[in-house]
């Protein structure tokens, strides 16, 4: 089973160029153009040196665009967008996890929306306020990495056990 990840986000502000931007900040090579897709762009050819493929993918017809979250009191998140990343499961997943945390945080520091992060087991990891707060599930362990910690300073954090 492959590890995936979807970062869904309200609004459709995410383009090819904002997310080029963010991928070439980790120092990867250059990214040729992006391959468009039936309802958005994939970047597949540094699969290896980041660890995952990335899509963007737009979604705007119910229910395929609501998901349920425990972070939120009303259970159900509507979108517009969805990031789904696709991990190399031959590679280490730490650092691969890390570069995708780097993509996402820089994305989402430059939007003023709220996002939804789950992974392909539907846990909820965490939740992107319009305030920048980041609610992370401590029951995820992965956010007890220190490299990991160092790119939520930016963040107002705010810890919840959701199951």
């Amino acid at each position: 089973m492959a590890i995936e990840f979807f970062l869904n986000i309200q609004g459709e502000f995410l383009t090819p160029g904002i997310l080029i931007s963010e991928v070439n900040k980790l120092g990867v090579g250059t990214i040729p153009l992006v391959e468009n897709t039936k309802n958005g762009f994939r970047i597949e050819s540094h699969f290896n040196s980041l660890g995952f493929t990335v899509s963007v993918f737009k979604s705007t017809k119910p229910p395929y665009n609501i998901v349920d979250t425990a972070f939120l009191d009303e259970k159900e998140f509507e979108f517009n967008q969805n990031i789904y990343f696709r991990f190399n499961k031959e590679l280490d997943f730490t650092p691969s996890f890390e570069n995708a945390i780097k993509i996402i945080q820089g994305v989402m520091c430059n939007a003023n929306t709220r996002a939804l992060l789950n992974s392909s087991m539907r846990d909820d990891l965490c939740f992107f306020d319009y305030d920048k707060t980041l609610h992370i599930n401590t029951l995820a362990e992965m956010w007890n990495n220190i490299d990991i910690a160092k790119e939520l300073e930016k963040w107002n954090v705010k810890a919840h056990p959701v199951s």
